[in-house]
């Protein structure tokens, strides 16, 4: 396909020209791409959008390709049965991959009007069949891309509350964190480090869920590889 692509989102308002496919198969992949303008134009959907007031999907994008990763079934390395819950479909690619279960939950958008309380009855159920629950949200991210500010805040906010729903029915180990940062000043992915916290490892004097206050935290800075096994560590860190 492709090469040298990027993410859409990574070029939000940004002229698209520059970042059209390139490599052996462009010819074909411009040509999949200008088809699907003359498909969406009178598309139902769009239709349907248009008379709601909404933008229409005006067509494709193929950016990327890729193989199918060499993932350890997730049994297999940790002795634990796995789930996944999102609406995003790289998320539950990854996790068919590993063997986890993919829990699907109505409602569930991957965007900002996602159903939260949905995602909390769903986790509850889940964590009575699994012994571990990968629960993503989107929305926080979107809300980077878009450059909204407000949505960002009140997509965490959301996110708070689901998670205090849950917290009162599973008393087990739960770990809070995002995956990556989306600034809304650049509506982009950073690489900068993320804040974590973990319920019934370790106490610190943290106040907040934030980067500046996880900086004192008592886990210190870590790689990401490292998580899963301190999750799932039987005893406190030193």
């Amino acid at each position: 396909m492709g090469q040298n692509q990027r993410p859409p989102h990574d070029i939000v308002g940004q002229e698209i020209k520059a970042y059209l496919p390139t490599g052996p198969d462009q010819k074909i992949i411009e040509r999949c791409m200008e088809e699907s303008r003359k498909i969406f134009a009178d598309h139902p959907v769009n239709k349907r959008r248009i008379a709601a007031g909404k933008k229409p999907a005006t067509h494709i994008w193929l950016w990327s390709s890729g193989k199918r990763p060499d993932i350890p079934l997730f049994y297999n390395q940790w002795g634990l049965s796995g789930g996944m819950i999102s609406a995003v479909d790289l998320l539950n690619g990854i996790a068919r991959y590993a063997g986890m279960e993919i829990i699907k939950v109505p409602g569930a958008t991957g965007f900002l009007d996602t159903d939260y309380d949905a995602k909390a009855r769903y986790a509850i159920e889940a964590l009575t069949h699994v012994d571990f629950l990968y629960l993503h949200v989107e929305a926080p991210d979107e809300a980077g891309h878009m450059g909204n500010l407000a949505e960002k805040i009140l997509a965490i906010e959301r996110v708070d509350d689901m998670l205090g729903k849950i917290m009162t029915e599973f008393n087990g180990r739960i770990a809070v964190l995002p995956d990556h940062p989306t600034p809304v000043r650049i509506k982009t992915h950073t690489a900068s480090p993320v804040p974590f916290a973990i319920r019934g490892i370790c106490t610190d004097t943290c106040t907040s869920f934030s980067e500046k206050q996880a900086e004192k935290g008592c886990f210190g800075l870590i790689n990401g590889t490292e998580l899963l096994p301190l999750l799932f560590s039987v005893n406190e860190p030193e």
